[in-house]
C-alpha cells in the first residue's frame, strides 16, 4: 500500500477505533518489601493485559487528577500486517485493568504509540491524548500525529496527522497552567522529514487545553537526521509564566547507532520563540557523538528551586567504545531560563549495561524520578532525585529492581506519576510467550493483593475479601488449620493504621469476619490479618 493511501485509511479507521475486549487475571503475588513505616514499596508485578498472543510494546502511563490511570500499548501482529493499539484504565491505582479504547489498521506498516497524557480537573472536562508514529520502512520513514478522547467515556473526540515524520512527544502544563492558556495549554513536539537531507524539529502547542493547536515553531534545522526527541513542562514560583523545554536526537545518517543530544526551551512563554539549541555531547567529550534516546524532565510547581529558578535534567544512553557497553548519562541546569549552567553526571554508575531511561518529576515532594533498563542484571532500577541537583550524580536508589521477571529484551520501561496517591508509577514490556512483549505495571504504593508467609501457616490460602469495592460491610473468609489467635487491623496505602478489627482466639474450621467500613473516606485500604507470627494482606477498595 502506498503511504498516502495509507494516510487515508488510517484516518477512516481512526475515527471508527474498534473497541477490543480484555481479560485479566491475577494469581496470589509473592512476599513484598516494605518502605520503612511499613508502608508499600514494590509489590507484584501486574499484567495489564493477559493476551499472549499479541507482542504488547511501547507500553505507556499517565495519570488523571482523581487517580485513575490509563495504560497505552501497540502491537504489530493482530494478523499479518494489521497493527494496533489498546488503551487500559485503572480505577483502583493499577491492581486491575479494564479495555477502555482501541483500534486495529489496515496499514501494512508498523504503529508506535509514544507518549499518552490525562487532563482536566474534573471527570467531566478530563481530556486523553496520545501521539504516535506510523513508520513506513526500516528506515522510519512515515508520518506522525494526535488523538483526543474523552477521559470517562474513552469516545473518539479529534485527531489529526501532522507531517512526515520519525518520532513525537506530548507533553502539558494542566496541573499548573501557564500564564495565557485558559483552562491549560498542551504542548507536542516531533521530528519531521521532508524530502533529502530536510529534517527539521517541530513544536506546536494549543493554548486552550487541546482544542486547537494553532501555535508552530521550527526549533532546529539539519541535512543529516534528527529522530528521538522529548518533551517537558516546567515552571516555578518566580517563573510563573511557565516554559517547554525541549531535547531531541541528531545522528549523521539512518544507519548511525549514536549521535548528538540538543536542549531548547520556550523563553520567556509557553508559545513563545524557542532558544538557541544546545549540543549536550559538546560539554562532555567522553560523550561527544556517543549518545543517543534522551529523555528530559522539568520542575513544575509553586516553589523555587536553591537558585530561584527551575530545575533541568536530560538524560541519554551514552555508548563506550571502550568496553563496547551503554550507560545511562545526564546535565543537569538549577538555571535553565537564563543560563547554559549544565553540570554533567553519570547515573548510578558501574560497570553493568544501562539503557532506556525515563524520566519525570512529581510536584508534590519536588523530586525526579528515573528508571532504566539495566540489561547486565536483568533489572528496572527506580531511583529519585530532589529538585537541588548540588550532587546531580548522588540519586537515592528506591529501588535496585522493581520487577520480579529477569525475562526481559528490550522493555523500554516507562515511569509516570499517580497524581492521586502522589508516588511513581511504572510501566515496561516484559518478555512473554514466544517473544511476544507483555505489558507490565508496578508502582511505589500498593500494587498488590496478598503477601505470601514465611514459613508454614495456620491459615490456608482461600484467604478472601468481598465485595471489593465495598461501601459498608466487607466479608474476611478464611480456614484455620488449627485454633489461632486472628488479630486484624486495617491500614492504609502509607502503613497509618485506619481501624483496629479483630483480635480473639477461632477455632479451626471455616470462618467469615463481617467488618463494618462504612465510617471510612473512599481510597484504598489493606487488611492485616496476623496469625500467630505469620501475617497477611489483603487490599480492599472503599466506595462511597
Amino acid at each position: 500500500m502506498k503511504p498516502q493511501a495509507a494516510i487515508i485509511v488510517f484516518i477512516f479507521y481512526l475515527f471508527l477505533a474498534n473497541s477490543i475486549k480484555s481479560q485479566t487475571n491475577f494469581d496470589d503475588p509473592p512476599m513484598i518489601p516494605m518502605q520503612q513505616g511499613n508502608s508499600v514499596l514494590f509489590g507484584k508485578d501486574i499484567i495489564i493485559d493477559d493476551q499472549p498472543a499479541l507482542d504488547q510494546r511501547n507500553v505507556c502511563v499517565c495519570s488523571a487528577f482523581n487517580g485513575w490511570l490509563y495504560a497505552l500499548y501497540t502491537y504489530p501482529n493482530a494478523s499479518p500486517g494489521h497493527p494496533g493499539y489498546k488503551i487500559f484504565k485503572s480505577t483502583d491505582n493499577g491492581i486491575s485493568w479494564t479495555m477502555f479504547h482501541g483500534a486495529i489498521f489496515d496499514l501494512g506498516p508498523v504503529f508506535y504509540a509514544t507518549d499518552i497524557i490525562v487532563c482536566g480537573n474534573s471527570v467531566s472536562t478530563l481530556k486523553l491524548f496520545f501521539v504516535y508514529e506510523v513508520a513506513y520502512d526500516q528506515f522510519y520513514s512515515g508520518t506522525v500525529g494526535y488523538v483526543r478522547l474523552n477521559g470517562e467515556t474513552g469516545a473518539l473526540e479529534n485527531g489529526n496527522i501532522l507531517e512526515n515524520g520519525y518520532d513525537i512527544a506530548i507533553a502539558s502544563d494542566f496541573m499548573y497552567p501557564s500564564t495565557n492558556s485558559n483552562p491549560f495549554s498542551v504542548g507536542i513536539l516531533y521530528s519531521m522529514h521532508f524530502g533529502v537531507n530536510k529534517d527539521s524539529i517541530i513544536f506546536i502547542s494549543s493554548s486552550d487545553g487541546g482544542m486547537n493547536f494553532d501555535n508552530r515553531k521550527v526549533l532546529a534545522g539539519t541535512n543529516k537526521r534528527f529522530h528521538k526527541v522529548s518533551l517537558s513542562f516546567g515552571k516555578s514560583l518566580s517563573q510563573p509564566s511557565g516554559r517547554y523545554y525541549a531535547a531531541w536526537e541528531g545522528k549523521a545518517d539512518v544507519y548511525s547507532n549514536t549521535g548528538h543530544i540538543y536542549t531548547a526551551h520556550s523563553e520567556p512563554n509557553f508559545n513563545s520563540p524557542f532558544t538557541i539549541p544546545v549540543m549536550l555531547d559538546n560539554l562532555d567529550p567522553a560523550s561527544l557523538n556517543n549518545v543517543k534516546n534522551p529523555a528530559i524532565a522539568c520542575q513544575y510547581n509553586n516553589i523555587d528551586n536553591d537558585s530561584t529558578n527551575i530545575t533541568e535534567v536530560v538524560l541519554y544512553d551514552k555508548f563506550n567504545p571502550t568496553t563496547g557497553l551503554y550507560e545511562i548519562d545526564g546535565f543537569s541546569n538549577m538555571k535553565s531560563t537564563g543560563t547554559n549552567n549544565f553540570q554533567h553526571f553519570t547515573l548510578n554508575a558501574s560497570s553493568d549495561s544501562k539503557q532506556q531511561a525515563s524520566i519525570k518529576f512529581n510536584p508534590f515532594d519536588s523530586s525526579f524520578m528515573v528508571t532504566y533498563y539495566d540489561s547486565t542484571v536483568q533489572k528496572l532500577p527506580f531511583l529519585k532525585h530532589n529538585l537541588n541537583m548540588i550532587n546531580p550524580g548522588s540519586w537515592q536508589v528506591v529501588s535496585a529492581g522493581y520487577n520480579d521477571s529477569s525475562n526481559l529484551a528490550s522493555p523500554y520501561p516507562k515511569v509516570s506519576l499517580d497524581m492521586n496517591l502522589q508516588k511513581g508509577i511504572n510501566v515496561w514490556s516484559a518478555q512473554g510467550t514466544g517473544g511476544n512483549g507483555k505489558a507490565m505495571f508496578d508502582a511505589t504504593y500498593s500494587t498488590y493483593t496478598f503477601i505470601s508467609p514465611k514459613g508454614s501457616s495456620d491459615i490456608n490460602l482461600t484467604l478472601k475479601i468481598y465485595p471489593n469495592p465495598c461501601s459498608s460491610v466487607c466479608n474476611i473468609e478464611f480456614d484455620l488449620k488449627v485454633p489461632s489467635i486472628i488479630n486484624v487491623r486495617l491500614v492504609n496505602t502509607i502503613g497509618q493504621v485506619s481501624m483496629d478489627c479483630i483480635n480473639q482466639l477461632y477455632e479451626n474450621g471455616h470462618h467469615v469476619i463481617k467488618i463494618d467500613l462504612k465510617d471510612l473516606q473512599s481510597g484504598v485500604y489493606f487488611f492485616v490479618l496476623k496469625s500467630n507470627e505469620t501475617e497477611y494482606f489483603r487490599k480492599v477498595v472503599v466506595v462511597r
